[in-house]
């Protein structure tokens, strides 16, 4: 018996080991349905992390386990990506180090501040209403980490030790996050006997590397690290509950760098920093990422969950390990919702019960500690949000509205799809916890702090993205970080509901105070006058008891000078302060007086008279339809009702309008919408003809939703209706009632398009898909509407001033742009020079307010100065602005020569582009055969290793049809060399082989030209020889130049591109190369059968103009099988300045030597007669010689017989014995 369990024993531990090896990976479920996604969220398959929906399929990244859920329950499935983690590592090691190198060019980039109305004091990123989102700069201190671009957990801890050290007034040292437990879980134990607080995770025991139980640590940035934790609104921001999920992470030290690093020249930053407390923690999971570092530490291992001992798998590498701790909270878990597994090696194991894992009862410990306003939970990867409950989704709250307008703000650019549908249901999750509410089936009610929480899903290029997309997306994430702190502070948005034609001398300023934060505050608007024609302003009230979402329209009465003319500015300051007297939006505003008014529309008498239309438009009595008087223009009928499905209305003006004579135009109307967001839309267009329109930019419409930010809606049929139907800018989502005053600049830089045309038209487009899907908010689907529609033409006397905020931006190595504020009507002259140059270069008569600088010098300082001119009348120069170029081949250039790559470590100093924004695919290093048949070569030309590209169309990305890949050298210095030259081989076999192109650049890559170009098939067979091609490059000597192998694939798989053996060398300037002479000679091979020579002896009086420094040869040996064939040896001299020459020389080898004399003994060969055996010697070729003799045997004749032996060693040499 004893025998059996033992092998019963040894039989489960090799089958658990065994299924721990098996790798995860991405799969298509085709022909989805309800039942089908019921199946899926009842068995606990994560449909939000790394899911990706388009129409009727979805694709998933599964492990083991989920991938025998779908064996098991006959649901079909195809394989995308057999092995993720291969997947990812081969990815990670195709983009890392151009990674590396893209991030210190991207840090080096400066940024202009923003514009903003006429200026701005103190700005904050609700009032942003630019076309596109802010280019964001990277922190200078923001790295990437070593684990594919993912920090480890010690390189996150030094990072906050660093925050510390760099910014001590700002940033708190990383503090334990499992101090201070709250009653009543200080010292007590839940209901299996384990403690409710704490201190550390489980730590590892398994595998072959171990720790002990870590900390999880936090951090809050606040403007005085001296105040008391709770003294301002809180905000929490977490990443790494899902410990594979690197952009998480990474976005999260991005967004606290970046408020580090700009807190002392951002006011937005400083704002948002002094007045509330942002608490981090960047790895809620730190067992899970250690272990992900244990199972690969460049990157790409899988485990998801924690390491709570004895669930999922048992082996070194298992990654299946643990507990889910984003389904482990008490809300909705287990039977109370869906969406999560009771089987330990499921991804999304719940745990044996609510709070059984010590991190989850540390956040909850730390969360009940304090009074978050609003949290982030940060996850990868969907491009999506979905918020609470995604437990059960229908369940409401009561704070659907809050978390609408709170999403619409976060997606306003990145264009995430948001909701509580967008995903299938997932139970036990942390932002149901935290929002809390009706008690569920197990009793709970969250955490009773109804705390505003989110799961925001960041990218979609897989949980270990390309280490090039890493900032990418840590820059689509930072709105929505920003944007869970002014949601969760003492913050409103101001509206101007102004229109620019001021008419009276007596008129009212009317705004719109609209509350986001969720923390209470009362609202002063403060507005006093600038220009000198104003005698009064009355500023309106201070706000009290205004509730989360309310927006309150208030007037400040305006009094005029009665001496003000037509067209004179009217320009006042407006400052906005929260109950604390925080002043967090300070701007200047202009309107004019009496303008001229291109078109005023009227609804109320015009109707529709001053419109085309077609479909369905009206000018509505109804009350909600109109901002003033009696009418509003919307679209349907007179009254409010959902609109149609599947419409095409448009709404266009009957008159064209010349935009000729003024300084600017404005068009501005008051709207309100509410249309399903991400897919129905209007956009208001412009033409110049009737016939060709573009969309124009105002401050309320937003770029497009794109397939991207949609493709993880499961309840959508198409990801790209406003992408393929709209022309870029859009109106969508809910206004809830609350209306707006549109207002749309085109002069010289803004709708530029239409600036100066004579026949200018207008046009609102309107258009649905085939059905609505809403959540729980209070969406009735009522459609568009606009009041007062007008178009002002604005005439500015140029004014001679000293131009304000001159800054330059987009600087490259040898380019950069200068940008300052306009001045109506003026123009400008340049100056700029190097700094302590005598002369400066002048640039005249510039007619916009940028200017583009080429043809600097790279890593050098200049400065720039600009002035006004109003015809001959000049300003002063402004003070100097400062920049510097670039140095973009710092710490990646080759400086002396021969330089050579065979791949054998990879491509080395060379990089990769970025697929989709420069190029298509990589290059792929391999060795052997490539992956398909009747294409590429056997192997390397030399080594074990080349470069190649894929064109295979099942990999990804596909590698054909047509598809380009660029492979970047490093920067190469000729400066002090000649004669520069590149030698490369390549292998070009297949039926469909595309192009192979080298091109060179003199500006750090802005442009290349081809140097070398080959089409079609080279090779008649993949063993076919590698080719070797020769470029000159002299024409580059002296200059830095980037090389750029440019391959571009045919329409088929039979299209590997090889290339291999990159030799590059040059001559330094100012030396001859050195000249060979050989001599022929004949050598004799010595007793041993061999010979040596020496370079001296096939030298015959090499020269060079300073010296030679060094004789070698290819082959300084010989033997015995070298006799009677001449060998052809090559003699290589070497200058001083490493220049090279060659010659050959004939060596003759020759064997004198006879064979050894043997000592022969007598011999007795018998009484009558005999034969003596054959002797034997030895010769240094002929090895052992048997002898020969003219001697007839047998002998007969009695006595002694001489006889005489001969050895030939069959070289000519012989000797008788």
């Amino acid at each position: 018996m004893k025998k059996i369990i033992f092998f019963t024993i040894i039989s489960i531990a090799i089958s658990h080991l065994s299924y721990s090896q098996k790798t995860s990976k991405r799969v298509t479920i085709n022909n989805t349905s309800q039942i089908i996604y019921n199946q899926l969220t009842n068995h606990g398959i994560d449909l939000r992390c790394g899911t990706t929906h388009d129409k009727n399929k979805i694709t998933l990244e599964l492990g083991q386990y989920e991938l025998d859920l779908l064996d098991r329950y006959g649901i079909n499935y195809s394989v995308e990506i057999d092995d993720l983690s291969k997947f990812y590592k081969d990815r990670i090691n195709k983009t890392y180090n151009k990674a590396l190198i893209d991030l210190e060019i991207e840090k080096s980039r400066t940024f202009a501040q923003r514009a903003s109305i006429s200026s701005v004091t103190v700005d904050n990123l609700l009032e942003y209403t630019g076309c596109s989102e802010i280019d964001w700069g990277t922190p200078t201190n923001f790295n990437l980490g070593s684990m594919g671009g993912c920090l480890t957990v010690s390189e996150m801890e030094a990072e906050l030790d660093d925050m510390r050290t760099l910014f001590p007034s700002l940033i708190s040292a990383k503090l334990d996050a499992s101090a201070n437990v709250p009653a009543p879980y200080s010292g007590a134990t839940d209901s299996n006997g384990q403690p409710e607080d704490p201190s550390t995770t489980y730590g590892n025991t398994q595998g072959t590397t171990t720790w002990a139980g870590q900390t999880i640590y936090y951090v809050r940035i606040t403007g005085n690290q001296a105040s008391a934790e709770g003294t301002k609104p809180q905000m929490l921001f977490t990443s790494m509950i899902h410990s594979r999920e690197v952009g998480s992470l990474m976005n999260n030290m991005f967004f606290m760098w970046y408020l580090l690093e700009n807190y002392a020249t951002d006011s937005t930053v400083k704002n948002l920093v002094d007045n509330n407390e942002l608490y981090f923690i960047p790895v809620v999971n730190p067992d899970g990422l250690r272990w992900n570092e244990h199972v690969s530490s460049s990157g790409g291992a899988m485990q998801r969950k924690n390491l709570r001992p004895g669930a999922g798998g048992t082996g070194n590498t298992s990654v299946d390990r643990g507990v889910d701790l984003n389904r482990n909270f008490d809300y909705f878990w287990g039977s109370a919702g869906s969406g999560s597994s009771g089987t330990p090696s499921s991804s999304s194991y719940r745990g044996p019960y609510a709070f059984s894992e010590p991190e989850s009862k540390i956040l909850r410990n730390f969360v009940l500690g304090r009074n978050f306003e609003t949290c982030t939970m940060n996850h990868t990867y969907a491009n999506a949000i979905p918020y609470p409950y995604g437990g059960n989704p229908s369940f409401v709250s009561g704070r659907e509205e809050e978390m609408h307008k709170w999403h619409e703000d976060m997606t306003r650019y990145n264009r995430y799809i948001s909701g509580t549908t967008v995903f299938s249901p997932a139970n036990g999750i942390v932002d149901d916890w935290m929002v809390g509410g009706s008690t569920d089936a197990n009793g709970s009610t969250g955490s009773g702090q109804n705390i505003l929480a989110t799961t925001p899903e960041h990218g979609d290029s897989g949980f270990w993205p390309s280490t090039s997309d890493i900032v990418p997306i840590a820059k689509r994430a930072m709105r929505i970080l920003f944007m869970t702190a002014y949601h969760g502070g003492k913050y409103a948005k101001f509206h101007d509901l102004t229109q620019t034609n001021i008419t009276a001398l007596t008129s009212n300023l009317t705004f719109g105070i609209e509350r986001l934060g969720q923390t209470a505050s009362d609202f002063t608007l403060t507005v006093t006058p600038i220009s000198s024609n104003i005698t009064t302003i009355t500023s309106p009230s201070t706000q009290t008891g205004i509730s989360i979402l309310e927006q309150r329209n208030v007037t400040a009465q305006l009094i005029l000078n009665g001496s003000i003319v037509p067209n004179d500015k009217i320009e006042y300051k407006i400052q906005l302060a929260n109950g604390d007297g925080v002043v967090f939006y300070d701007a200047d505003f202009e309107k004019y007086y009496q303008p001229s008014i291109l078109f005023s529309d009227n609804p109320d008498t015009d109707l529709l008279t001053n419109w085309n239309t077609t479909g369905t438009w009206t000018a509505s009595t109804t009350s909600d339809a109109r901002y003033s008087g009696t009418r509003g223009i919307k679209q349907g009928g007179n009254s409010i009702t959902p609109y149609s499905n599947n419409n095409t209305s448009t709404l266009t003006t009957a008159t064209s309008y010349d935009f000729s004579n003024g300084n600017d135009i404005l068009i501005q109307y008051y709207s309100k919408w509410d249309l399903e967001r991400n897919y129905d839309f209007v956009e208001i267009l412009g033409s110049t003809n009737g016939s060709t329109w573009q969309a124009l930019c105002g401050k309320y419409n937003k770029p497009n939703s794109t397939s991207s930010s949609n493709s993880s809606n499961g309840a959508k049929g198409s990801a790209t209706f406003q992408s393929s139907n709209s022309s870029g800018l859009v109106y969508d989502g809910d206004q809830m009632d609350k209306w707006i005053m549109e207002e749309i600049v085109i002069d010289a830089t803004t709708n530029s398009f239409l600036f100066g045309a004579t026949t200018a038209q207008i046009r609102f487009r309107f258009l649905t898909d085939s059905g609505n899907v809403s959540d729980n908010n209070s969406t009735t689907s009522d459609g568009f509407f606009i009041d007062d529609f007008k178009i002002i033409e604005i005439q500015i006397p140029c004014v001679n001033s000293v131009p304000t905020g001159l800054n330059l931006t987009s600087i490259t190595a040898t380019t950069a742009t200068a940008n300052w504020d306009l001045i109506p009507s003026a123009t400008y002259d340049l100056r700029y020079r190097v700094i302590g140059a005598p002369t400066w270069t002048d640039v005249l008569d510039l007619t916009t307010n940028t200017y583009n600088f080429s043809g600097l010098t790279v890593s050098t300082n200049y400065e720039v100065q600009v002035r006004s001119k109003c015809g001959t009348s000049n300003s002063a120069y402004t003070s100097s602005v400062n920049f510097s170029t670039t140095n973009p081949c710092a710490g990646n250039s080759v400086i002396s020569f021969p330089y050579s790559e065979g791949f054998e470590s990879g491509i080395g100093l060379w990089s990769q582009a970025t697929n989709t924004v420069d190029d298509d695919i990589d290059w792929t290093v391999n060795s052997g055969s490539t992956t398909s048949t009747n294409t590429g070569p056997t192997g390397a030309s030399i080594g074990s290793q080349y470069i190649y590209t894929e064109a295979s169309s099942n990999v990804s990305p596909p590698g054909n049809p047509n598809m380009l890949a660029y492979l970047i050298s490093p920067c190469f210095e000729f400066d002090n060399y000649q004669n520069a030259q590149i030698a490369f081989d390549y292998h070009m076999y297949g039926s469909d082989i595309g192009t192979l192109n080298l091109e060179v650049s003199t500006d750090y890559g802005t442009n290349y030209v081809s140097v070398f170009s080959l089409s079609g098939q080279q090779q008649v067979s993949n063993g076919a020889a590698w080719i070797t091609q020769v470029v000159n490059l002299s024409a580059y000597d002296g200059q830095t130049i980037l090389l750029r192998f440019n391959a571009l694939s045919g329409t088929s798989f039979n299209g590997d591109i090889s290339i291999d053996n990159i030799n590059i060398t040059a001559s330094i300037t100012g030396s001859n190369p050195p000249v060979a002479v050989c001599q022929d000679i004949t050598v004799q091979l010595d007793a041993t059968g061999t010979v040596t020579i020496t370079p001296s002896q096939i030298d015959n009086g090499s020269t060079d103009d300073v010296a030679i420094t060094n004789y070698s040869l290819d082959i300084d040996t010989f033997n015995c099988s070298h006799i009677g064939t001449p060998q052809t040896v090559t003699l290589t001299v070497t200058d001083g300045d490493n220049q090279t020459d060659t010659c050959t020389a004939t060596v003759t080898v020759q064997d004198n030597l006879d064979p050894v004399i043997p000592t022969l003994a007598d011999v007795n060969v018998g009484q009558c007669s005999g034969t003596p055996s054959t002797p034997t010697t030895t010769d240094n070729c002929a090895g052992t010689i048997n002898g020969t003799t003219a001697t007839t045997f047998p002998i007969t004749t009695q006595g002694t017989t001489i006889v005489t032996w001969n050895f030939d060693d069959g070289n000519g040499n012989s000797i008788n014995v």
